[in-house]
């Protein structure tokens, strides 16, 4: 019998006791330092942050810790002072790990103490994900092809957080589908795990992270051939028609791994077009519904106010003829502010008329471009089939 479950019960149970989160995408150098000596400890002089004194040597040892745990922003360089880069960095840090979400640190804060803590915390070791199968591979494969022609992602979320509560060999398989699609698209293999992650307990969260950040150091360390997302060559590395360091023959030109690249390049970018139009039309279309609920509701108050009006001009008639002079005054000071309110909505009311005809036109406009566009993607993605078959058969 294989003791493989037990084991894997007692790394779970040993991983879940950690109280740090890792980010499971961050740079495997900055997660895995060539030397394992510990990391210097945060210790700040003054506060950083929004409207803080952000001391420059105390910003710059912030912008450096969150590079060591993986939550640098994009683009960001220590050193470089306060900005919205390194606040955004805070601020997500701050999330993961469930503080106040203010982008502030104080000097021995909640904030530089979770940091601290990350700092000094082994990282996971890397390992092989138990259960995983060739079949599991290539259906991740295809999968992450998929991904890369769609913003949509549907059920894709739910079902890995489902397949990551199914067993290991499920578990593996999810985990296997966020290595292969932080290796084609890194910010989407964020925002995907995060979905994922809210389907899940905060426990199997963190699991779900260390695993992905295992996997990714393992297969770091194994060279294979050929892409990552494709499913390994049968005859082995190399070309046994023409092996490397062969005198005899020149080395025949390498085929394009990516061959249909560009049509998938094409259709994320139609993709992206379509999703612009298509929220300019819901914009439109709000705005359109807005502006017939505001006329409706003007033609109802300009209906009461006509009725008003009525009612005073009989009484301003009784005045009239019983001599009252002062209820006759009365009256007609308001039939003169009754009528200035309906000028009032006569000219809002055509002027939302008149926006209406627009927001129409634009409409009508932006619906044949959504047609449009969701044609090509039609034929980009009969290509894109066409492309990938052709390359089977080959």
């Amino acid at each position: 019998m294989s003791r493989t479950p037990g084991l894997l019960a007692v790394i779970r149970k040993n991983l879940l006791q950690r109280e740090d989160a890792l980010d499971p995408f961050a740079p495997l150098e900055d997660q895995f330092p060539p030397r394992q000596e510990p990391s210097e400890p945060l210790s700040l002089v003054g506060p950083v942050g929004p409207r803080a004194t952000n001391r420059r040597d105390d910003v710059g040892r912030v912008a450096r810790a969150l590079e060591r745990v993986g939550f640098a922003a994009p683009g960001g360089a220590p050193g470089d002072g306060f900005d919205a880069l390194l606040e955004d960095g805070i601020r997500r840090f701050q999330r993961r790990h469930g503080l106040a979400v203010d982008g502030l640190l104080n000097p021995g804060g909640p904030t530089e103490r979770t940091i601290n803590r990350v700092l000094a915390a082994p990282a996971p070791s890397p390992a092989a994900l138990s259960g995983l199968t060739g079949e599991a591979v290539s259906a991740n494969a295809r999968l992450v092809r998929h991904l890369m022609t769609t913003t949509d992602d549907g059920l894709v979320p739910a079902l890995l957080a489902e397949d990551f509560r199914s067993g290991a060999a499920a578990r593996a398989k999810s985990v296997d589908l966020f290595a292969q699609l932080f290796l084609r698209d890194p910010a989407r293999a964020r925002d995907l795990r995060d979905k994922a992650g809210a389907e899940m307990s905060a426990d199997e969260a963190g699991l779900l992270d260390r695993l992905i950040l295992a996997a990714r150091r393992a297969e770091a360390e194994r060279p294979r051939p050929g892409d990552a997302d494709e499913p390994d060559d049968p005859d082995g590395p190399g070309d046994p028609d023409n092996p490397p360091g062969d005198p005899g023959k020149p080395d025949k030109p390498k085929p394009d791994q990516r061959p249909c690249q560009d049509i998938i390049d094409a259709l994320q970018e139609l993709h992206k077009e379509l999703e612009a139009v298509r929220q300019e039309l819901r914009d439109k279309q709000a705005d359109l519904d807005e502006n017939e609920a505001r006329i409706k509701e003007l033609e109802a108050e300009s209906k009461r106010l006509e009725a008003q009006l009525s009612v005073l001009l009989i009484a301003q008639r009784l005045a009239a003829r019983s001599g009252s002079t002062a209820i006759r005054s009365r009256t007609l000071a308001k039939m003169a502010e009754i009528r200035e309110k309906l000028a009032q909505i006569q000219e809002v009311l055509e002027s939302l008329k008149e926006e209406n005809a627009g927001l129409k036109s634009d409409i009508e406009s932006l619906a044949e471009q959504e047609r449009q566009k969701r044609e090509n993607a039609v034929e980009l993605e009969r290509r894109l089939k066409e492309c990938e078959g052709s390359r089977g058969r080959a």
